[in-house]
């Protein structure tokens, strides 16, 4: 079974607002509705627009908007909506004589613009920075050449260029990209969920390797990854991710986590102990170990047993 990141630990938030004026409202997750009854999430007062006028539906991924059977109609980006329709960042809705535009603070947060090169998605036509794995937008995993080098490219003005893994704030690249390799999973695309995270898994793990110290965040986040990619994959080989990475970080994992495990480590047909016990040897060694890293590690030791079993 597929789950959602916050199964893995990844809080989820909302990050898209509606500028209304000179007003900006956070839309939450799930239905955001508008009209001038006085329950709508939005209340205009306008005569043009009905008491259940429209209905915006807000997850991870984005906002698609519905006409609620209003009397003058929702028009997206100017055009008038017969179906559920996306709204993209910066996109104009247009409610009786309002027009409120939706915003991405993901994309004003992490942004900065630059002439630079990038390709066009083939499954949505957003520009993806050089250096991206895959799409930010559908989860599409990048194409690429005969030489394994990045095909499509243009120069052109570039839009938001993700740069949140150039350095120390990896955390947060991999919460942003567990959404779409969950979605991906969902899907039943499990190698385009791998092309989405591998290369920033297996860069993290080299630099740990290579001596750098990550924070506790980014070790979980991304043992929460390859733990989401080995229980929708169904392959050994991210559980083997797990054990080293953690072995090289020194870092005793969560109760959770060895939960996890023990649910996935016998639908994945785990046969190998010798990165677990690699991991316990080394971790066994810590100077100070609390109650609840000793539970952790006992709970590991009887994982020893299951595989071999």
């Amino acid at each position: 079974m597929n789950r959602g990141p916050q199964a893995y630990g990844f809080r989820v938030v909302p990050h898209f607002r509606l500028r209304f004026g000179r007003t900006h409202l956070d839309l939450p997750l799930g239905e955001f509705t508008i009209g001038r009854a006085s329950e709508c999430s939005l209340v205009i007062d306008d005569g043009l627009v009905s008491r259940q006028h429209a209905c915006l539906h807000v997850d991870v991924f984005g906002v698609n908007v519905e006409d609620l059977g209003s009397r003058n109609g929702v028009l997206v980006n100017g055009v008038k909506i017969t179906t559920i329709t996306p709204l993209l960042p910066d996109g104009r809705l247009t409610i009786g004589s309002k027009e409120l535009v939706l915003l991405d603070d993901v994309d004003r947060h992490r942004a900065r613009r630059r002439t630079a090169k990038v390709r066009l998605c083939p499954d949505c036509g957003t520009g993806i920075a050089e250096e991206e794995v895959g799409c930010l937008a559908c989860a599409a995993a990048a194409q690429r050449d005969g030489a394994g080098r990045p095909s499509g490219l243009v120069s052109v003005p570039a839009g938001p260029v993700n740069d949140e893994f150039e350095g120390t704030p990896r955390a947060s690249a991999f919460a942003l990209l567990a959404p779409l390799v969950a979605k991906s999973l969902a899907l039943g695309q499990p190698e385009r969920a791998e092309a989405l995270v591998r290369d920033k898994l297996e860069s993290l793990l080299a630099s740990c390797r290579a001596g750098w110290d990550p924070t506790p965040d980014v070790v979980a986040q991304a043992s929460a990854l390859a733990l989401m990619l080995a229980e929708g994959q169904q392959q050994p080989r991210w559980l083997d991710f797990v054990f080293t990475l953690n072995t090289e970080a020194n870092r005793v994992m969560p109760s959770a986590d060895v939960d996890r495990l023990h649910q996935i480590v016998r639908s994945a047909r785990y046969r190998s102990t010798k990165n677990l016990r690699a991991y316990l040897e080394r971790i066994r060694q810590k100077a100070e170990l609390s109650a609840s890293d000793r539970f952790s590690i006992r709970r590991l030791e009887s994982l020893v047993g299951v595989i071999a079993a």
